[in-house]
């Protein structure tokens, strides 16, 4: 049996700019929580801040436990402190 699920809308703030994801976790998931996301999920939050094929600026809101490439690879969103903003390489103040 699965746990409810809660949507949750982070604002990445980043060389690219500001970005507004979504993303489905548990539902006790709190602020500063790491909560684990599939590789679709994590493909798809990590081209909603880059998209950019040949861009070198490593923004990213998933990122993996260790190399990416491998079979047990597991990725990992840290839920925002504030709840809502994530601060990337090169926040725009």
């Amino acid at each position: 049996m699965s746990q409810a699920q809660k949507t949750i809308t982070i604002t990445h703030n980043g060389y690219h700019g500001y970005t507004t994801v979504s993303l489905r976790v548990d539902q006790g998931a709190q602020p500063g929580d790491r909560v684990e996301v599939s590789r679709a999920v994590a493909r798809r939050l990590n081209n909603e801040v880059c998209g950019c094929t040949d861009c070198q600026c490593g923004e990213c809101i998933a990122r993996p436990d260790n190399y990416p490439g491998s079979p047990d690879c597991r990725w990992w969103v840290t839920i925002p402190q504030d709840g809502e903003e994530i601060r990337g390489r090169y926040p725009q103040d």
